[in-house]
């Protein structure tokens, strides 16, 4: 293909690469930010003496689906479905604890 068809094609698309890669950097910063603030309230929390377990849960299943995610977009990397599987597994022992907290079982 020359320069031409290969920008010829780029065009019809009408695709930016850069709002992309733009909005992708974006929704990072922001789950960064996210993160940073819910650390803060957990070590909060932990100073207080309450409740950590519905923090956690929130922190744990951000990474579960982050890692679920990379994985279905690069499966040779097993140990994105690993690591994924393994904080799945922390959500439920969490939830199961934060609902015996509360009396349900």
């Amino acid at each position: 293909m020359e320069k031409e068809d290969v920008l010829k094609k780029a065009q019809r698309a009408q695709k930016d690469e850069r709002e992309d890669v733009i909005i992708t950097k974006s929704f990072r910063a922001g789950w960064l930010g996210v993160t940073i603030v819910m650390l803060a309230l957990l070590l909060l929390r932990m100073y207080f003496q309450q409740s950590i377990e519905d923090i956690t849960i929130i922190l744990t299943a951000h990474v579960s689906a982050s890692s679920f995610y990379q994985y279905s977009k690069m499966p040779d990397k097993k140990s994105y479905l690993i690591f994924g599987i393994i904080n799945l597994l922390f959500i439920i022992l969490q939830f199961y604890y934060l609902l015996s907290k509360f009396g349900v079982f």
